[in-house]
């Protein structure tokens, strides 16, 4: 493995201002000169913009972020070299979905970077996950931006010289590789698992792979690859049958001490208990409950068996949720309220097709670039008026269909908890 600099990782979970503040700290960065933001506005209002985007997508609690350090020989790199390859890493890692913070200290005898990373996606609200080969990962992107940099590396393992060149290549250029998304799969599927072949039922049912467990070393088969792999040495230093053994071990142990009540104090349940929530009419209540029950039935930690018609409800749970949000948004009540905005949004599509007409005869007989831009933001403007258009369409269809499938759900419940009940006091234990 290539090791020119050393890289350690921190899970955050209290608040991120504190370490914003700590990395940003003028004493250690040359008065705030070796600072820098990815996907942020500036480095002093960076942990508010972090705070506001979970306080967006409502994921205010759990992990907040994630604290990487990058560290360098003494003399090996100049403080400008050292901050660049610091912006580098957390780029390709990164990308343009998360807000970062990279700051190179100069207060010790090596330079080092701190990159404090938010750990909600600005752009999907998903949060990002770092596990076990999430480290490995970010340690070799680390290792390939300081080869490119022309730093001292040392010589390569056995393991690392037996790799195909194509595979070598395309890491070097950034590209995944099958045996990286195997890896990923492997690591996605860890904490579902609670033995070996259990991991390799999940992703033959999950995943789509082919399995056979004959001969010395399981193989694998992804959908994506003509080739088999096998489960062995060559895949990963922590992907043969033992590592992969004792990772799921330790994850069973992580998740049985998860379940112990954790001890928070008295202000955090004030915070939660006395914060405001949005209040929502009656058919955003309707969606935003059929959407909730869709997600926990697509997010069972077992594969069900779904019916044809749950699979189709799961199939539409992006469009449910547009129409949740649409609905938010223009804080629909009722089905006056819809047949407005969808009369409006027609007499805007009418007029901007009427100026759009007229520009094209008018352009004919004197071209300009002002035209052309305004015809071609028109197409935009249409283009989502249209799918506004499509959506009122929609919630006209499927919110009575919502309404009666979550009045049958709710039957259902009353009538189950009616039947505990009556088992329950004669002595019986009703399943």
């Amino acid at each position: 493995m290539l090791k020119s600099a050393i890289i350690k990782i921190h899970t955050i979970r209290d608040r991120i201002k504190r370490l914003a503040d700590y990395a940003i700290n003028p004493d250690k960065t040359e008065q705030g000169e070796m600072t820098s933001v990815l996907n942020l506005d500036s480095v002093a209002t960076a942990s508010n913009e972090m705070d506001a985007t979970k306080d967006y997508w409502d994921k205010i609690y759990g992990v907040q972020g994630y604290h990487i350090i990058q560290s360098f020989k003494p003399g090996e790199v100049s403080k400008e070299q050292c901050h660049e390859i610091g912006r580098t890493l957390a780029k390709r890692i990164f990308g343009d979905e998360y807000e970062v913070i990279v700051s190179t200290h100069l207060d010790k005898s090596h330079c080092h970077n701190h990159i404090v990373a938010n750990s909600v996606n600005r752009l999907n609200g998903k949060k990002f996950r770092c596990q076990i080969g999430t480290y490995y990962n970010i340690r070799d992107v680390s290792d390939a931006i300081c080869l490119e940099n022309g730093l001292s590396v040392i010589d390569s393992t056995k393991e690392s010289s037996s790799k195909h060149y194509a595979e070598w290549k395309a890491e070097k250029d950034g590209n995944l590789t099958i045996r990286q998304q195997i890896r990923n799969d492997i690591d996605e599927l860890i904490p579902q698992a609670h033995n070996f072949r259990y991991l390799l039922r999940w992703l033959e049912d999950t995943k789509s792979y082919e399995i056979d467990i004959k001969g010395k070393y399981p193989k694998v088969k992804p959908p994506f690859a003509q080739v088999w792999i096998r489960i062995g040495p060559k895949l990963g230093k922590y992907y043969t049958q033992d590592e992969l053994e004792r990772r799921i071990e330790q994850s069973m142990d992580r998740q049985e001490r998860r379940t112990a009540p954790t001890y928070r104090p008295m202000s955090h349940y004030y915070k939660v208990l006395t914060r405001k929530r949005p209040k929502l009419t009656y058919y955003q209540r309707l969606y935003w409950h059929y959407v909730y029950l869709i997600r926990r039935i697509k997010k069972r930690q077992t594969p069900p068996k779904l019916t044809k018609y749950m699979q189709a409800e799961i199939w539409k749970l992006h469009r449910y949720q547009k129409q949740y949000l649409f609905m938010r948004e223009h804080n629909i009540v009722g089905w006056e309220d819809l047949a407005q905005i969808q009369t409006d949004i027609l007499a805007k599509m009418e007029n901007l097709q009427s100026e759009r007409t007229e520009l094209y005869k008018s352009r004919r007989v004197e071209p300009s670039e002002e035209k052309d831009e305004r015809v071609a933001e028109i197409g935009q403007e249409l283009k989502t008026l249209r799918q506004q258009a499509k959506l009122c369409e929609y919630i006209k269809e499927d919110a009575p269909t919502i309404e009666k499938r979550l009045a049958r759900i709710t039957d259902e419940r009353q009538h189950l908890q009616t039947e505990r009940t009556k088992a329950k006091s004669v002595g019986v234990q009703y399943r």
